[in-house]
């Protein structure tokens, strides 16, 4: 990834090298299939070219970055943010200096997009490199990405000598016990 060679930059350096892919209007080919909130299969056909994308859960990338206006973590949704092929220079700076208010889309709705998903299919023509917090994955040309509903249900036990072993296996559904 290209921002790997600039960590010595810090955290800026992820801001500064997308705003600069997105200046040198680097396109990568793309289908898109999508399960949106209403349960319709969206498809956005093979052969459009976009210039980035991302998939959020939560509304913020950082305390002054609004990406996602619309995230909620327990919704059983996410929001696949795409910045299209098409969008122009002065379109983009404009759409990134909006980010941090999370209304990027009014800078030019032609050029940036969010779409509420259950279900995400991405189709490259080859194998490549995508991020995911930071670690870089490698892909075989396809990338599918779910999310459910409050699905793990996190509990704890006050002590850490207690057995792991699930509390449904002894009966003991007894409240003190949990955190």
């Amino acid at each position: 990834m290209i921002a790997e060679q600039f960590r010595w930059m810090g955290p800026i350096r992820l801001d500064l090298c997308a705003v600069w892919q997105c200046l040198k209007k680097v396109e990568c080919p793309c289908a898109l299939t999508m399960e949106l909130d209403d349960g319709e299969i969206h498809k956005i056909k093979s052969g459009i070219k976009i210039l980035g994308c991302a998939v959020n859960m939560v509304q913020h990338w950082e305390p002054k970055m609004r990406c996602n206006p619309y995230g909620l973590l327990d919704d059983g949704l996410m929001e696949l943010f795409v910045i299209w092929e098409h969008a122009s220079a002065s379109r983009l700076l404009g759409g990134f200096v909006l980010l941090e208010k999370g209304i990027y889309e009014h800078a030019d709705p032609n050029a940036f997009s969010t779409f509420r998903c259950k279900r995400i299919l991405m189709e490259f023509p080859g194998p490549g490199v995508f991020n995911v917090d930071g670690e870089c994955i490698i892909h075989d040309g396809r990338v599918e990405v779910s999310v459910m509903k409050q699905k793990i249900k996190l509990m704890g036990c006050r002590h850490t000598d207690v057995d792991p072993t699930p509390i449904e296996t002894y009966g003991n559904t007894d409240p003190q016990n949990m955190v």
